[in-house]
């Protein structure tokens, strides 16, 4: 009874979001008054203007892309200081970020993986100029010299593909132009920040240009850990060249490479002993942490990240008129060592002794990607697509549980060694859409997966005199499918609904294999630009679907993923951005999500637990941003532009567990820019002050029965500097 009318109820406000869109839609002053688009614009020619993307792999309009895609461009990459994954996410809608150790966890309208094993798999498909990123280790080292960042809300499991549940973010970098570019910049803030970036654009003939371009990132850490060297630091360094070509009018070319080093403590763990009460029994409730998450003793030896990423892409595309070809590949080496401290405690005394570490923790994944696509001459009655993908990841995992009695004789209490470990993934796909006449269209999609894993090498109870030689193997096949209907009411005003499926493989822990996850997706949309192109509101309502999710929990010693049985998400968005004026611009978002497990039975430390009608981590029922934006001209020409914005959400949990332990209060979080440029904009000087509040926010939060300890993670706190720029 109570699964009935939670269908009706969400079937009854999808039904009601699409009556209302239609009714926006025509009767908008758009649609009763084209005619008066021919009449003199108030803004003389100003506009909001048009993003180009490629969310659906191929070329098109954000606003005639019937996907819920949030775009970042350029300008706000680097008014936002966006040099990593996390920076980001700090500013798209309905997208969080979390973490696991070292290990980088991403959120989409409450979808996400907090398996971060190195046979798990994420939610999000994360990639770098089209080349997929398998591994949460090493994605939040830099992103830099980029042309937008796209974020994919939903499955996008017919063109991404596996591991694309809760949808997909597109880091595109800036490509090599057939004109003479470069700048230089710097930035200097608090925590001893400093960050130099640079590229240089030059072409070298009508055919052949090159765009070389570098980064530095370096702090201090957030977190005083003395007597341990400080946590939450940063020191990258990060180099990139292309070398674009077009030998003929037909062919053209991109080869890409790339380095990315990255050092220093790396994530910093808060830890507190686990409170038990008379029964012993955990007490859920979360203990006093640190002020302002910055200052706490941790044990011996100081922790260290280092990763190495090497990276090499090309991307070719013959034009045979009626279609074209394209082919799309990348390799990727990461290496990857830390020493990281698990309880986050000086001398305390956990399960095995004190000072738990992964002493030395190391992996050495190597991707290669391959896709190959044709697709039919746009702007006919068909637009057309059909493909086929090759990936394959080789890694090598070593790791060590130690603990440490003092600071030089360490006690090891666990191995774990997969010299052969990898994963192997094919799939074939094709999507088109018919336009039935000049403003409805239907689409179509279908994508066939095939997986395979493997896993060789022991496990070392050396704790409990316990060896176990492993040897692991699974496969898996999925088809999944996309369908819409997309109604382009004016040229300004487009709805559309569509229907999705996505999977995620699945996988092995030490005690038991787990099955893949999959994800049906209902939604409907509204694009709509009003007012001469000065005002665009977007509106989007979903249900999600999702059966047998992956979820992770520690039990004693050893990891376990375990499938959920049923979730069920529904929601709504709204994005405005209103051009006031040709100098002031306001910008608003608003989320809302109802994310529940539905069926929901684990194993837990104490005997089964049932966990249905709990949250998902990372799901807040409301969150939204708010930015304001002015430029005052100056006499001379030059000018002064200020900037303020801000996030609110709701409380929301890190662990499926729901406990107040975990629990992240709701919270805001403002930065505020000011920046000066000439008239000839030819340099810019920015001050800027992000997390006006100093707020402690929670990047993970667990009760760890390993180390006997509740662990935590933070974000970033206030941070302030000067950013300048030179452009010649």
């Amino acid at each position: 009874m109570n699964s009935r009318f939670h269908g009706r109820r969400t079937y009854r406000a999808l039904a009601m979001a699409g009556v209302m869109q239609t009714a926006m839609v025509v009767c908008s002053p758009a649609a009763i008054a084209q005619d008066a688009q021919d009449a003199a614009d108030p803004h003389e020619g100003a506009g909001l203007g048009e993003i180009v993307v490629t969310a659906e792999k191929r070329e098109s309009t954000a606003q005639r892309t019937p996907i819920s895609v949030a775009v970042i461009g350029a300008e706000s990459v680097a008014r936002n200081g966006i040099g990593t994954l996390s920076d980001a996410v700090k500013v798209l809608p309905s997208v969080q970020f979390g973490r696991n150790f070292a290990n980088s966890i991403i959120t989409i309208r409450g979808v996400s993986s907090r398996d971060t094993d190195e046979t798990g798999d994420p939610a999000i498909a994360i990639s770098l100029d089209g080349v997929y990123f398998q591994r949460s280790l090493g994605i939040n080292d830099a992103m830099f010299d980029l042309e937008r960042i796209e974020a994919l809300k939903g499955p996008q499991g017919t063109l991404y593909g596996r591991s694309a549940t809760g949808g997909a973010i597109n880091f595109i970098s800036a490509k090599p132009e057939k004109f003479f570019d470069a700048y230089v910049g710097g930035t200097i803030g608090n925590y001893g920040a400093i960050i130099t970036e640079g590229m240089l654009n030059v072409p070298l003939s009508d055919t052949v240009q090159v765009r070389a371009a570098f980064q530095t990132r370096s702090h201090e850490g957030y977190r005083n850990n003395a007597p341990a060297r400080d946590g939450d630091d940063q020191d990258t360094k990060a180099a990139r060249i292309h070398v674009a070509f077009q030998p003929t009018e037909r062919l053209e070319g991109l080869v890409t490479a790339e380095i990315v080093r990255s050092n220093g403590v790396g994530a910093a763990n808060y830890g507190y002993p686990l409170i038990f009460d008379d029964t012993g029994a955990v007490v859920h409730e979360k203990p006093p942490l640190p002020k302002g998450g910055k200052t706490w003793a941790l044990g011996y030896p100081s922790g260290y990240t280092d990763t190495e990423t090497t990276a090499f892409r090309w991307n070719l595309k013959y034009d045979f008129g009626p279609f074209e070809v394209s082919y799309l590949g990348g390799y990727r080496k990461l290496k990857f060592e830390s020493l990281i401290d698990l309880d986050g405690m000086e001398d305390h005394a956990g399960l095995y002794g004190t000072n738990t570490y992964f002493a030395p923790q190391s992996e050495e994944p190597t991707t290669t990607s391959h896709e190959l696509r044709i697709s039919g001459e746009p702007n006919t009655s068909i637009d057309w697509q059909v493909g086929a993908m090759y990936f394959k990841e080789k890694n090598d995992v070593y790791t060590e549980l130690s603990y440490f009695n003092n600071s030089n004789d360490p006690d090891v209490a666990f191995i774990f060694s997969y010299p052969d470990l990898g994963t192997e993934s094919k799939a074939v796909f094709g999507q088109a859409t018919f336009h039935v006449t000049d403003q409805f269209s239907v689409e179509g999609g279908i994508r066939y997966t095939n997986d395979k894993k493997w896993r060789d090498g022991y496990a070392d109870y050396a704790a409990f005199d316990l060896f176990i030689p492993i040897s692991q193997s699974a496969e898996w096949n999925k088809t999944t499918w996309h369908g819409g209907l997309n109604y382009q009411a004016t040229p300004d005003n487009l709805i559309y609904a569509k229907y999705d499926t996505g999977y995620k493989p699945g996988g092995y822990t030490d005690v038991a294999p787990y099955g893949p996850e999959n994800i049906t997706a209902y939604e409907i949309g509204s694009k709509n630009r009003f007012f001469y192109d000065s005002l665009q509101l977007n509106l989007a309502a979903f249900y999600y679907d999702y059966t047998d999710q992956q979820v992770l929990q520690f039990v004693g010693s050893q990891t376990i993923i375990q499938n959920a049985g049923k979730s069920e998400y529904y929601g709504a968005e709204a994005e405005i951005q209103w051009l006031v004026s040709d100098k002031t611009k306001i910008e608003a978002d608003v989320a809302y999500l109802h994310a529940r497990y539905k069926e929901f039975a684990i194993a837990g430390a104490n005997g089964n637990l049932d966990l249905a009608g709990n949250t998902p981590p990372q799901a807040p029922d409301w969150s939204g941003n708010i930015a304001i934006e002015h430029q005052f001209v100056l006499g001379d020409g030059a000018s002064i532009t200020a900037r303020g914005q801000t996030h609110l959400q709701t409380a929301t949990h890190l662990q499926f567990y729901n406990y107040n332990s975990d629990r992240q209060a709701g919270y805001s979080r403002s930065d505020f820019t000011l920046g000066y440029q000439p008239a000839d904009e030819k340099w810019l000087v920015e001050g800027f002050v992000r997390n006006i509040e100093d707020k402690v926010i929670l990047t993970a939060a667990q009760e760890q029965s390993l180390v006997q300890a509740y662990i935590y993670q933070f974000a970033d706190p206030r941070t302030y500097g000067v950013r300048f720029r030179m452009n010649f």
